[in-house]
């Protein structure tokens, strides 16, 4: 883990993916909230996520460069498929992580997938965000907020940095930004 930054660049978010409606013009997800001006600029540990021990964000590595296979041995997952070139993940209902190919980036927090919202997945390619609804306490599915900010739809084209992410400022300002893909670190 690395702690969470108040500037930089913020390195990707991952995505997931759930068959729940999308909650209209609901793209402040649970965790930005919490978040809010903190960023991940460590391509090796690029997840902003929520602590609810400690109260507190912190950067993280993504979940499938960590997954384990049946003996115990550590498992890196990674997506070479141009159809399908984004690592994702999902939790099943027991919390087990699922590693897949997508062909979408969309932004994801483990605290939410595993933790509040395990056995859920928004469905691929709609630009859509597992999130937590803490006032109704269920799990609801977010448009990606770069995907309509203000009008305008972002994207990122650029091989070098095809990770669309993004983060809240202090005045609570969408930023969305172009990111290196993930990066796994090495033991």
């Amino acid at each position: 883990m690395a702690p969470a930054s108040a500037h930089g660049l913020w390195s990707t978010l991952p995505a997931v993916l759930v068959m729940l409606l999308p909650v209209p013009g609901s793209a402040y997800s649970m965790v930005m909230r919490k978040c809010k001006g903190q960023l991940c600029e460590n391509p090796k540990f690029p997840i902003l996520d929520w602590n609810p021990e400690k109260q507190s964000c912190f950067c993280r590595s993504h979940p499938c460069h960590h997954d384990e296979n049946e003996k115990g041995q550590r498992v890196v997952h990674a997506c070479n498929n141009n159809e399908k070139p984004f690592l994702d993940f999902s939790y099943t209902a027991d919390s087990k992580l699922q590693c897949m190919c997508a062909g979408t980036v969309a932004a994801g927090s483990v605290y939410i997938g595993k933790d509040l919202c395990a056995g859920h997945t928004c469905e691929e390619g709609k630009g859509l965000l597992l999130d937590y609804d803490e006032a109704q306490q269920k799990c609801i599915c977010i448009k990606h907020p770069c995907l309509d900010d203000g009008g305008k739809e972002h994207s990122c084209l650029q091989e070098k940095f095809p990770l669309l992410a993004f983060h809240y400022d202090e005045q609570n300002r969408l930023k969305c930004q172009c990111n290196s893909p993930y990066v796994h670190e090495e033991l």
